[in-house]
């Protein structure tokens, strides 16, 4: 069992780069895998509606997505509010049509 630690491991973004499956509508993205570091179900999701529009209101064709583990598997040390195993990092994700 892999304890709760809120932190960015070397190679952990990379991984899930490689790994994870993702999804896009017109609406939202979705992100999903197993974590690497705790190896459980992991998703997240990105609203397109909200925080995403570049200028002119256009949504912008590269996203900076922060990808959290946010399994329901138990992680000792884990606080109350929170989800998986604290481990995360960032993508750029781009979307369908963009040029």
């Amino acid at each position: 069992m892999v304890d709760y630690s809120e932190e960015r491991e070397p190679g952990w973004s990379r991984k899930v780069s490689e790994t994870w499956q993702i999804s896009e509508s017109s609406t939202r993205i979705r992100l999903w895998g197993r974590c690497p570091k705790c190896d459980c179900d992991s998703v997240t999701v990105v609203d397109l509606t909200t925080g995403v529009k570049g200028p002119g209101g256009a949504v912008s064709p590269t996203l900076d997505v922060l990808v959290l583990c946010s399994c329901t598997s138990p992680h000792p040390g884990r606080p109350a509010d929170r989800s998986g195993c604290g481990r995360g990092g960032w993508l750029t994700v781009t979307l369908d049509g963009a040029p």
